[in-house]
């Protein structure tokens, strides 16, 4: 039987915590999908999300204050691919590349210019960083049935 320490189990509730705020953010953009209510539903996220960073703070963790929306750098278009590229940075490089395309689309494209990597954990880190490039106005969206189809914003360079 293993010893679980005070800090395993402050440990275990930090990443509970981080998982739950993700996946309220997620939930909170398919019910603003629905409704066409976008900016509304950003600030409510934002609100709720101050108000976790204020639990946290009371509980020894230095707060995080969500930035908002219109002051994040855009994103710059790297020249070649590199596998040492933030994700970020490879969805605008393929973008760039491809145009448009759902996150499917994007996953085969990263794939075929790093081989090494693994789909699934691929496709599940993807639907989050264009979730928040998309919150962020860095990727324009297209609703195609379910799905989005991404592209890169104008003024993104």
């Amino acid at each position: 039987m293993t010893h679980v320490t005070e800090k395993d189990v402050l440990g275990f509730l930090e990443n509970k915590i981080t998982y739950h705020v993700r996946e309220i953010h997620r939930i909170k953009e398919i019910i603003s999908a629905i409704n066409d209510n976008y900016l509304e539903s950003m600030e409510a996220t934002s609100s709720m999300l101050e108000g976790l960073s204020s639990e946290l703070l009371a509980i020894g963790h230095q707060r995080q204050v969500a930035k908002t929306p219109g002051r994040y750098k855009p994103l710059v278009i790297p020249e070649s691919y590199r596998p040492q590229l933030s994700l970020s940075l490879k969805i605008a490089f393929v973008l760039s590349k491809i145009n448009a395309g759902v996150k499917d689309e994007i996953a085969s494209h990263l794939m075929l210019l790093q081989p090494e990597l693994q789909l699934e954990p691929l496709i599940k880190h993807l639907s989050t960083v264009l979730s928040d490039l998309k919150s962020k106005n860095l990727l324009a969206t297209i609703k195609d049935g379910r799905r989005y189809r991404y592209s890169l914003v104008q003024n993104s360079h």
